[in-house]
């Protein structure tokens, strides 16, 4: 400070000036730099909650649909934003659904945890600004159901980039106007430091000489001529001078006094004006929100929305309502009359102008519009009188209630036609449980002619034959027993069930399709006996299903039984039959298409790997009776295995050779229930099973045909649970002279 006293005015003048001008310019730029970044936070803030904003309404729909894709399509279209550094759509146990990262190198990054334990999920939208940027959290909602959360990041980095701008602009103007003010003020400072500096000597000559004569001259007429003029008639007047400064005090004391009170109220206005500023920026981003949501409500309305005047004319519509009418032009749809979409105007459109008149709103008033090409429209209309655009108008909400109508005009024709499929099912079951029956009595009369005349005459080969007509025509009866079950499987006693509980469950009051009643809220007693009228069908049905299910278990023992019969008895006749030369895939195959039913049935998975194969000497009739036997006992193990084990079947041949000879091999796999390993030996022998009424004869038989083939028979399984596999192995060319072998002896 001592050191600014001791400089001279010139260099004073020119420090102030440059001070002041310094200080001036760098709180202006320093104001416009702070305005600029509270300017830019608030739009950064907007920008980020209407991007927040429309990502959660476009998220919505793959949310529900848990379709994250999509959800990382809407994600990864923020790319165009570059100030967004990340993004994440979070459901509601705090999982990431769908995430962006504007560099991918950073996708590794640890989501942000935006759930706390003790915090309840966001409600509303959340903001948070932090030194690398701001953070907005949105709530998904989907017609008031929260779903997730949508996560955004922006960084600062536009701000930081406009503050450098503005430091740089504010010290290039500093240096820019300080040499300005240099400059001038070395050629100005003269008008001001001259008359000073004479002044100045003239004071210090006449300190020092006392010369009563000495005297300024006057360079001007402002201030500082003045002081030349007070200093010359100092000495001659200095009383009239003093009296001159002390007037001139208070002048300046009162100026002084107004400039402050001036200020001050300038300060004062300043402030009110920023506040309404403030204000009515505010009011201004609310009426855009507000326009925004009230925009997207009428453009995305499920139903179809309708602004007219009283005279029908069309002010604004939805792409709903072009939909509903079967439009796609809008020119087309603006240019139509409201009138015109009325089937029968003069009822329905005056009925409902009455009725706007009289209370001013019309709730679900089902009216029939037509659409583009005149066809008929059954809808639900809700109106209401409102002020749009400086006039009252009217307001309509159109819902398209046509499928509900033919779900009603569906329902009504399937419960009055309920009673007569009944009937017809009812008879057709009883058709065929008269023809099974009948077929199971000529069975047993042909077993007992059989037996009488295999023990009167002795003739083992018509046994034979006769027994080979009984097995054929116990094929037929078997499919005929398939089909009979799987038209009781048919019966749609399931469908009348859903039908049931979902009219049982259904408050006839609230909306069952389309947000649409079912039933007006006075259709209470017919409901109800909808309901019974539902549930005495139902239960008759079951009834007829068990009944006809218990038939077919009865059929089923009684085919069992005779089959066992017919095994028997060939085994007793002893005769073996024709052999000829047969290819072992085709029998497979044969076979197969005897058993598809029962196996396609149980829902069980054929595998097929039937290779090139010579052909072997066998009785045609007798190895199909052996696959189907074996075949059999497969779907019977899988049907024993736990409901959720694999069902599969698998079927393969091959050429082996053992021995010098050339064997087929047969291999028959399945996915049951498996044997353990010390009774894999057993299965073939006479009156062993491991079925709980199984009768030990089956394998043992197939076996022992095998074996007279002069072939080999084994099963493997690796224990209960595991499976199981037939193996079987015939030789290509018939070998001369039968080896008699045990069964037990059989595996190779």
């Amino acid at each position: 400070m001592k050191f600014f006293q001791n400089l001279s005015i010139r260099c004073k003048l020119q420090v102030i000036v440059m001070l002041i001008s310094s200080s001036a310019l760098v709180l202006t730029c320093t104001a416009m730099a702070f305005y600029e970044i509270v300017n830019f936070r608030q739009g950064l803030s907007d920008e980020l909650s209407v991007l927040a904003k429309i990502v959660a309404s476009r998220s919505a729909s793959p949310l529900l649909f848990e379709d994250d894709e999509a959800a990382e399509e809407i994600l990864d279209a923020l790319a165009a934003k570059r100030s967004i550094v990340s993004a994440y759509i979070f459901l509601l146990n705090g999982n990431v659904f769908a995430q962006y990262h504007r560099d991918r190198k950073s996708s590794e990054t640890a989501a942000p945890v935006i759930f706390m334990p003790n915090r309840p999920l966001p409600s509303s939208e959340e903001k948070q600004f932090e030194p690398d940027g701001l953070s907005v959290i949105h709530p998904i909602f989907l017609q008031d159901e929260n779903l997730g959360t949508v996560f955004l990041k922006s960084d600062m980095e536009d701000m930081y980039a406009l503050l450098r701008r503005y430091i740089s602009v504010t010290i290039a103007v500093m240096l820019a106007s300080g040499l300005l003010v240099f400059f001038l003020l070395s050629k100005l400072q003269e008008l001001i430091s001259k008359p000073i500096l004479d002044l100045a000597d003239a004071a210090k000559s006449f300190s020092e000489n006392r010369s009563l004569s000495l005297s300024v001259k006057k360079q001007g007429d402002d201030e500082l001529g003045i002081l030349v003029d007070a200093f010359n008639g100092m000495l001659a007047h200095i009383i009239r001078g003093d009296a001159a400064l002390n007037e001139s005090l208070k002048r300046s004391e009162t100026a002084a006094l107004e400039a402050w009170q001036f200020a001050e109220e300038s300060e004062r206005t300043y402030r009110e004006l920023e506040n309404e500023m403030k204000e009515r920026g505010a009011a201004e981003a609310r009426l855009r929100e507000s326009e925004e949501k009230y925009r997207n409500l009428f453009n995305f309305a499920p139903d179809g929305i309708l602004i007219t005047d009283a005279e029908g004319k069309i002010i604004a519509f939805n792409d709903t309502a072009m939909k509903v009418m079967s439009y796609d032009d809008r020119q087309h749809f603006s240019r139509i009359s409201a009138q015109d979409f009325y089937l029968n105007p003069d009822k329905d459109r005056s009925e409902m102008l009455m009725n706007l008149g009289k209370k001013g709103y019309v709730e679900n008033c089902d009216i029939v519009f037509k659409d583009r090409w005149g066809s008929p429209i059954f809808a639900s209309v809700s109106a209401r009188l409102i002020l749009y655009e400086g006039k009252i108008c009217i307001q309509s909400v159109i819902r398209d209630i046509g499928r509900i109508k033919k779900m009603e005009a569906e329902l009504r024709n399937y419960a009055e036609n309920l009673e007569e499929m009944v009937a017809e099912k009812t008879r057709e079951l009883k058709i065929t449980n008269e023809e099974l029956s009948a077929a199971i009595d000529r069975l047993e009369e042909t077993r007992e002619q059989l037996s009488r005349s295999a023990h009167s005459a002795g003739m083992a080969e018509i046994a034979v034959s006769v027994l080979h007509n009984i097995g054929n025509a116990m094929t037929s009866v078997n499919v005929r027993i398939y089909q009979l079950e799987d038209r009781l499987q048919k019966l749609e006693i399931v469908s009348l069930e859903k039908i049931y509980d979902l009219l049982q469950s259904q408050d006839i009051a609230k909306p069952f399709y389309k947000n649409q009643a079912f039933l007006n809220p006075g259709d209470t007693a017919r409901m109800e006996k909808l309901l019974k009228y539902f549930n005495a069908v139902i239960a008759s049905f079951r009834e007829i299903s068990r009944m006809m299910q218990d038939d077919c278990g009865f059929i089923k023992k009684g085919f069992d039984h005779i089959t066992e019969i017919i095994s028997l008895q060939q085994k007793y006749a002893g005769i073996r039959g024709f052999e000829t030369r047969e290819d072992v895939n085709e029998l497979l195959k044969d076979s197969l298409e005897m058993m598809k039913d029962s196996v396609r049935k149980r829902r069980i998975h054929l595998e097929s790997d039937l290779t090139s194969s010579a052909p072997v000497f066998v009785n045609r009739n007798k190895l199909i009776q052996v696959f189907i036997n074996i075949i059999k006992n497969a779907y019977e193990a899988i049907d024993a295995a736990p409901p959720d084990n694999e069902k599969k079947i698998s079927l393969a041949t091959s050429l082996e050779k053992k021995e010098e000879t050339e064997y087929v091999q047969i291999v028959i796999a399945d996915t049951g229930v498996g044997v353990l390993p010390e009774a894999a030996d057993k299965v073939f022998r006479f009156n062993y099973s491991t079925k709980e009424r199984g009768t030990g004869f089956g394998l043992h038989d197939a076996a022992n045909y095998i074996t007279a083939q002069n072939g080999f028979i084994r099963l493997d399984s690796e224990g209960l649970g595991k499976g199981a596999k037939v193996i079987i192995w015939l030789p290509v060319h018939k070998i001369a002279g039968r080896t008699k072998r045990s069964v037990s002896a059989m595996s190779v």
